[in-house]
């Protein structure tokens, strides 16, 4: 487990079950794509039980919303309407476990600078035209 009951009592302020942290972190390992054995990183296991924390503490109070959610991406009525950030991967993940999982190692930008093909390019200025 990336983190236990007490670690989300702490930094969350909510009581969860060890039933509730399972379904988390299968959750958080679920979008992020890798699972607990795959990760070696020390920072990005740090992330990963903020993550399952917060992923815990949400489930908590919307149980129902996770789990029993359709997916929509909007809801309209007649007098109102409600549309969902699924870039957020909203309403299944907690908001606060999305932003812990931002900086994970795996998914920052995999391009390699490189220089000039052929040393300094030269350019023509209207001074040496």
């Amino acid at each position: 487990m990336f983190t236990t009951v007490e670690n989300v009592k702490t930094l969350t302020g909510y009581d969860v079950t060890t039933e509730q942290l399972y379904m988390a972190q299968n959750i958080i390992e679920t979008f992020c794509g890798r699972v607990e054995a795959e990760v070696s990183v020390p920072n990005d296991r740090a992330l990963l039980a903020k993550a399952v924390a917060f992923q815990a503490a949400y489930m908590s109070v919307n149980y129902e919303t996770v789990f029993e959610q359709v997916a929509v991406t909007s809801i309209a009525q007649t007098d109102g309407g409600t549309v969902l950030d699924v870039g957020m991967a909203s309403p299944y993940l907690a908001p606060l476990a999305v932003f812990s999982m931002r900086n994970l190692s795996w998914r920052k930008s995999r391009s390699i600078k490189i220089g000039p093909m052929y040393g300094t390019p030269k350019f023509r200025t209207w001074e040496t035209a």
